[in-house]
């Protein structure tokens, strides 16, 4: 009885996924334009676009989630 399908856990497992993905985002993006203790260098880009790309795809991925009917 561990694994459970509750809807309401379901919900709240999504909503807590995109809101640790809208943090990443924000802190990548930060890191992006020159944060203060840390930055990505212009070298870097392909890595920095990578990074954005799989924080809006998660962040997706979780409103789906939660928003969806199963």
């Amino acid at each position: 009885m561990v694994f459970v399908h509750s809807s309401i856990l379901h919900k709240v497992y999504a909503g807590v996924g995109a809101l640790i993905f809208m943090v990443f985002l924000a802190f990548d993006t930060q890191l992006l334009m020159d944060g203060k203790r840390y930055s990505i260098s212009p070298e870097e880009y392909v890595f920095a676009t990578i990074q954005l790309y799989v924080d809006i795809v998660q962040i997706f991925m979780f409103l789906l989630s939660l928003i969806g009917e199963r």
